[in-house]
């Protein structure tokens, strides 16, 4: 079961809506289902997708042509959709896919490929 972080405010004994934290910085342009919960410090990048009940954890960056699948949970630190850290990468249109149901613990980097292919991670990883 994923956690909330403390990410919801409690009123009157019960917890508020998912929310987003004033600190994130999320593109108008970012597309993220009404049930995302974003927490501090976090920056969300134009091309972004991400899916239902997805939990993101304190100063995580999410960037790139990235689409993210339903209930996953990135905590402190993670990068996710950045440049691929090879020589031969000339900016050429790369991506990242991640399926449904992932934890991503702290401090995680998920790059794209290099170019022609996608970042493919899979239902729960």
């Amino acid at each position: 079961m994923p956690r909330n972080f403390g990410l919801a405010i409690r009123t009157d004994g019960a917890l508020s809506k998912p929310m987003i934290h004033p600190t994130a910085v999320i593109h108008p342009k970012a597309k993220l289902d009404s049930t995302v919960r974003v927490g501090p410090y976090t920056v969300i990048d134009e091309t972004v997708e991400i899916g239902p009940g997805c939990i993101i954890g304190p100063h995580v960056y999410i960037t790139g042509v990235t689409t993210i699948g339903a209930e996953n949970e990135f905590h402190a630190g993670c990068v996710i959709g950045d440049a691929p850290q090879d020589l031969k990468y000339k900016d050429e249109p790369t991506r990242v896919r991640i399926g449904d149901n992932n934890v991503f613990r702290e401090q995680v980097t998920v790059l794209t490929q290099t170019p022609s292919a996608a970042a493919v991670l899979s239902t729960r990883g």
